[in-house]
This record gives C-alpha cells, sequence and structure tokens, in this order.
C-alpha cells in the first residue's frame, strides 16, 4: 500500500491526498476518530497526513475489509466486483437483506451519497471510501483482495424468447443474402438518400422481393408496403450497411455501386464472406454504422464527431464467447455481468457523450451504462450479430420517457454454430470449406453462338458480377449461369465507362478454351466502330457569310483558342442528344458521348 501511495505522488496523481483535502475538519475528525488516530492540534494538514500514514501501514486496507460485518462486507464486495459501478438497486437488495427494517430513504439517498448511505455514522467502511469514491489505491488494494465476479448467464427457456415482440431467427441458413443482394445492387440502379446515404425506399422494396429474407419490421410499418424509410427495418439496412461498412459496396452519384472489395469477396465461399463482413463491422467506426443513433432511446450529442467503435465491439464480443451455445440466454443478466465488469468502457471509448432531456429540451445529463450503452450492447446484437447469422435474438420495444422516440430492447439470444465459429469458440465451421471448381481466374466458356457460360465455383460470382453489369442474362441457377454477348450490351458498356479493349482481354484471360475466332472477329470489329462516331456539346462560332467566317478564322485571337475546325458533323437540338445516339444504335452503329 505504501508503495501505491509513493508510485502515484511520483505522477503527480495522489488520489488519495486529494480525496482527504477535499474532505471537512469535522468528516476528517470522523475518519480520524473510526481509525483511531487524532491529532493534537486543530490544523487540517496534521489531521490529513496523521490519516495518510495511517493507510500507508502495510495490510492496512485488508485489515479494514476483514474487520467489517456481515452487511458492509456484502456491500464493499458488490463494489469492488461490479469495478465500483454498483446500481442503486443491488446495494439496496444487500442492504434489506441484513437489514429486515431497512430504512426507505437509502435507496433514494445512493444517488447523492453513493454506498456510503448504507453505512452507518461510524462504520469502519467509511474508511475505505475516505468520503470520497474509493480513492485509486484503495481500489486496487479490494481488488487484490477480493475475488473476481464469476461470469455467470442465466438461460431461458425457448417459448418465453418467442413470446418477444421481434424474433430474429435462421438467419444461420440465409449467409447467402449478402450475395443475392450484392447481385441484385450490380444490376439495378439502387439509389441512395441524399440525406442519409442509405437505400431508398423504393430501392429496397425492390431489394426486399428479389433476395426474399425475412424481414422485421420496426415501429408501425408492418410490412414492406408500409415503410417509410429503410430505418423502418432491421435486416435489409443491415445487409446494405455491412456491406457498405466492409466497402463491398459503394455509393457514386447518389447509386450504389461495386465497391473496391467487391471482387474479392465475390471469390469467397459463403462462411468467409460472413467472416470478412463480421471484422469490417469489429474494428467500424461511426461512419457508416452508428450503433447508438440506429436504436436510440435518446438524443445524443457527441464531443467528437469520428470515432471507433472497436474497442467497445471487442468487449462484447469477449463476453459473448463466455457464453454457452446453444442455449438462449437472458439478456438482464448478459447486461449485469457487462455492466459490472465493463461498465462505463463503452462511453470512455467513444468520448464525452450528454443525453437530451425531452422536458427541458437541453442536453446535460452525461451518458452511463443505463442510458447509453445498453442501447449500443442491444443494437449490435440485434441489428448486426443476428442478422449475419452469429445469433438468434428476440427483443421487445420501448419508449423514451415522454415517449417522443421509439426503440427495441433485447429480451434474450442464443448463440448459433456459425456465430461459435465467428467469436472463436468453435475452430472450424463445417460449411466453411468453398465450393469446389476449377481455377478462379479460368472458369466460364465462351461459345461460337455468343454465349457465355459461367459453371458453379469459386469465381462465378465474381464472373457473374462483370457481365451483370452490361449483358443480358439468358438463364442463371446455382449451377450455372448464361448470358449472351452482342452489340445491345456492347452498347451499355460503352454508356457505363468500360472499353470493348477491356472486355475482350476479360474473355480472353477468364476463358478455360480459346476464345471462337468468329467473337473476336466481332469484339474487334466493335472496337473499331466504338471510336468513329462521337456525340459532343460544344460551343461554335458561326457566321452567315463564308467569307467572313474565313476572315474570323485567320484572325490572330481566334486562331490561338479555335480547338478544331467542324468538318463532317452535323447540329442538332440539345434536347435531342439521347434521341440520336438511339438512332445511330438502332442502326447498328456505336455512338459515344464525348465532353467537349
Amino acid at each position: 500500500m505504501c508503495c501505491l501511495l509513493y508510485e502515484e505522488k511520483l505522477m503527480g496523481k495522489d488520489r488519495l491526498d486529494y480525496a482527504l483535502d477535499g474532505l471537512t475538519v469535522t468528516e476528517l475528525d470522523e475518519l480520524g476518530r473510526i481509525a483511531a488516530v487524532r491529532a493534537s492540534g486543530k490544523k487540517k494538514q496534521e489531521k490529513i497526513q496523521l490519516l495518510k500514514e495511517y493507510y500507508a501501514s502495510p495490510g492496512c486496507v485488508e485489515r479494514i475489509y476483514n474487520g467489517l460485518n456481515t452487511c458492509e462486507k456484502a456491500i464493499i464486495t458488490c463494489m469492488a466486483q461490479s469495478n465500483f459501478n454498483a446500481s442503486a438497486d443491488e446495494l439496496d437488495s444487500i442492504y434489506k437483506k441484513y437489514n429486515a427494517k431497512s430504512r426507505q430513504s437509502d435507496f433514494f439517498r445512493y444517488y447523492s451519497r453513493g454506498c456510503e448511505s448504507y453505512f452507518d455514522r461510524y462504520s469502519r467502511a467509511k474508511l475505505l471510501i475516505a468520503g470520497s469514491d474509493f480513492p485509486p489505491v484503495i481500489r486496487e488494494e479490494l481488488m487484490r483482495i477480493i475475488p473476481p465476479l464469476p461470469v455467470e448467464f442465466d438461460e431461458m427457456p425457448e417459448e418465453e424468447m418467442l413470446s418477444g415482440t421481434f424474433v430474429l431467427m435462421g438467419r444461420e441458413q440465409r449467409i447467402s443474402d449478402f450475395e443475392t443482394a450484392l447481385r441484385f445492387i450490380n444490376s439495378n440502379n439502387a439509389s441512395a438518400t441524399k440525406a442519409s446515404g442509405m437505400i431508398s425506399k423504393s430501392s429496397l422494396k425492390k431489394l426486399y422481393g428479389f433476395v426474399g429474407y425475412d424481414e422485421v419490421f420496426l415501429g408501425d410499418s408492418g410490412s414492406i408496403d408500409g415503410i417509410g424509410t429503410a430505418k423502418d427495418t432491421l435486416v435489409g439496412e443491415s445487409l446494405i450497411e455491412l456491406m457498405l461498412n466492409a466497402k463491398v459496396l459503394a455509393i457514386q452519384d447518389g447509386k450504389f455501386a461495386l465497391g473496391k472489395n467487391a471482387k474479392n469477396f465475390a471469390l469467397m465461399g459463403n462462411p468467409e464472406q460472413i467472416k470478412f463482413l463480421y471484422d469490417a463491422y469489429l474494428t467500424h467506426d461511426n461512419s457508416v454504422i452508428h450503433e447508438a443513433e440506429r436504436n436510440a432511446a435518446q438524443k445524443y450529442k457527441y464531443r467528437a464527431k469520428h470515432f471507433s467503435y472497436a474497442h467497445a465491439l471487442s468487449l462484447l464480443a469477449k463476453y459473448l464467447r463466455k457464453c454457452p451455445v446453444g442455449p438462449w440466454i437472458d439478456m438482464q443478466s448478459f447486461r449485469t455481468v457487462f455492466r459490472k465488469k465493463e461498465g462505463g468502457e463503452i462511453t470512455n471509448a467513444l468520448g464525452d457523450i450528454l443525453i437530451r432531456d425531452d422536458y427541458c429540451n437541453e442536453y446535460y445529463t452525461p451518458a452511463n451504462f443505463q442510458n447509453f450503452e445498453t442501447h449500443v450492447i442491444d443494437t449490435a446484437l440485434f441489428a448486426y450479430f443476428a442478422v449475419l447469422g452469429a445469433l438468434d435474438a428476440a427483443a421487445s420495444e420501448g419508449w423514451s420517457d415522454y415517449e417522443t422516440r421509439r426503440y427495441y430492447s433485447v429480451d434474450g439470444f442464443r448463440i448459433t454454430k456459425l456465430g461459435a465459429w465467428l467469436l472463436g469458440i468453435a475452430g472450424e465451421y463445417e460449411h466453411s470449406a468453398k465450393t469446389p471448381g476449377v481455377n478462379n481466374a479460368s472458369q466460364l466458356i465462351v461459345q461460337p453462338n455468343f454465349e457465355i457460360i459461367i459453371p458453379a465455383g469459386p469465381a462465378k460470382l465474381a464472373h457473374e458480377l462483370y457481365f451483370d453489369r452490361f449483358l443480358d442474362r439468358k438463364s442463371a441457377d446455382e449451377q450455372v449461369a448464361v448470358f449472351s454477348l452482342d452489340f445491345k450490351g456492347m452498347a451499355k458498356a460503352l454508356d457505363g465507362g468500360m472499353k470493348i479493349e477491356e472486355i475482350k482481354a476479360y474473355l480472353e484471360g477468364a476463358s478455360t478454351e480459346s476464345v471462337p475466332e468468329n467473337i473476336i472477329r466481332a469484339l474487334d470489329e466493335w472496337i473499331a466502330q466504338s471510336k468513329r462516331i462521337r456525340i459532343k456539346t460544344i460551343t461554335v462560332i458561326e457566321a452567315d457569310d463564308p467569307y467572313l467566317f474565313e476572315e474570323i478564322k485567320n484572325f490572330k485571337g481566334i486562331r490561338a483558342i479555335m480547338k478544331n475546325e467542324i468538318k463532317t458533323g452535323i447540329e442538332i437540338d440539345k434536347n435531342d442528344i439521347n434521341k440520336a445516339k438511339k438512332e445511330i444504335e438502332k442502326n447498328r452503329r456505336f455512338a459515344a458521348f464525348e465532353i467537349s
């Protein structure tokens, strides 16, 4: 203990000295009376020095703790095992257990005086509190003396869990939903909202119909037709957010597109895809996924604009690993263990956060475990871990204090076999092996009839994502996909900024056999045609008199700024640009837009 005090003094952090200095002379006298040390004079510093010498004696804290009565020891033990973050309910319960005639005021006094209110005026337990909230050096000694809280969670019957307002089960069998959603995004102009960057309502409805996943509808929506925005859904919003966060998807010019990791993602088996999304989720910041805001019971004000959830999620995963696989876990018992062990850590990791009082319309209440961290944990488990298939979960709906905000609270969860693999509880997952197939780089066949055949294999999705951007599918199932290579597809590719040279190189590099000669000739002809007709938007100088026009061209200043003289061109109205392009392509000629 003496070493601890000396170390803190060297660091300029003698919190015991600070705690004692904050007491009045009367309070110091009371501590001195409990400790049986009395100063001869009346000076405050003399009294503080005597108490510091008392605390510095070897084994002081342990002697105080061992000398407490049963109730006092239980309360101090509860505080230490709760990382000095015990709730008023817990302490009041302990006090009433040992004091049948518990004073009703003790519970309410806790909020102003902490656990000190549960001890008599001259209780030796007050020596451990030292007039403050357990100075750090005393905390360290108590943590050394008192054994840690055992990590145990209550199990719940499945019938009780299934009676909740919201139940999300079976996502482990729907892990291909992410791959299917990626196909949808790639072949459809799915739009993003300007305000939130989330998928638009109309696009989400199409996605829901295309993928066919089971949705949890929040609020009063009740069905896909009743949603106001993507935030009224649980699964749909999470599918998109998780892929955006992992850069499998991106947003370009208000539309969803393939992200930089889409190709690698497409080459993975379904479980590996989930692992990729899961790993990215565990280290995310608040730029795409923001658990606190997605399921907020109140409005929050953050000191920092950008922060990471990595530490918070690593703690959450740590305690999920301690849960048994299979049984339903009571969420309240999980929250209790997490609060006692790690309460305050999530708030500290995200920075200073204030809670808005809806009645006063001001931000002044500091965030804590109950009013902030529980909502972050519930959102992480229900909206992300469960959607990834790591958990089955059940939740109930709740309202904020003045019923201005609606949120969900998890009632219980169970870890799936997939979740055990993701969390590292199990070493392997029985479906984690990739689908057997030929080499990733050579997994398609180009037929002389202009069909591209893509058989099953690890590269099938990657090839499908590539050709879906500009070619029409003739057929597709789990075993094989067939695309039609034609003029229409080449025109669409050019419109999307692709070059036919790139398409030719892709086919030659990915085909298991040589590309047929008639296909090569067609591609070469399309390449040549693609450069012959251009539609430009330009500014021109006109003159009615051809001689005057020649004179203008020879002006020195005009020659300096003249880019080109139009010799083979047609003037059209600017409103007819798309009509002209369509007419040109109708006659099987490419027309490329150029910006001058």
